[in-house]
């Protein structure tokens, strides 16, 4: 696949934070560049994280990129990769359509101090963009 366009959704609790990107490393590059980010993602999520990068570990590696990949650890991360902008974009409201469904209702206090202080969007993106700007 000739894929042009990613989607890193990263899910805790019911909030979710998107980022999107332009594929334009060769995959190694972006592979390295990728593991880089969810590493310090999951550490910033989840303090005891155990260091398993899910579909994007290093044994997986030589499988290449899929359409989809997970990680499965304190909220989700789903990373899509897509040849067309409307691939992406398709993705992105299916995610959003989750999110709404999750964000409805009462949220308790401590969930709402975890994700601030382990999915706060302003600290996602800063990680996202120190591997991922060039």
């Amino acid at each position: 696949m000739n894929y042009k366009y990613v989607l890193i959704a990263s899910q805790y609790f019911h909030d979710y934070n998107f980022m999107t990107l332009e594929l334009k490393w060769d995959e190694n590059t972006y592979w390295d560049k990728m593991q880089g980010f969810l590493k310090e993602l999951l550490q910033y999520k989840n303090p005891d994280y155990d260091g398993y990068l899910g579909d994007f570990d290093e044994d997986y590696r030589y499988n290449g990129l899929k359409r989809v990949h997970h990680i499965i650890d304190r909220g989700d991360i789903h990373i899509v990769h897509s040849e067309t902008l409307e691939g992406m974009i398709m993705y992105l409201l299916k995610y959003e359509r989750e999110r709404a469904k999750l964000e409805k209702g009462y949220k308790k206090k401590d969930i709402l101090i975890k994700i601030n202080n382990h999915h706060n969007s302003y600290e996602v993106k800063r990680i996202f963009k120190k591997y991922f700007e060039d």
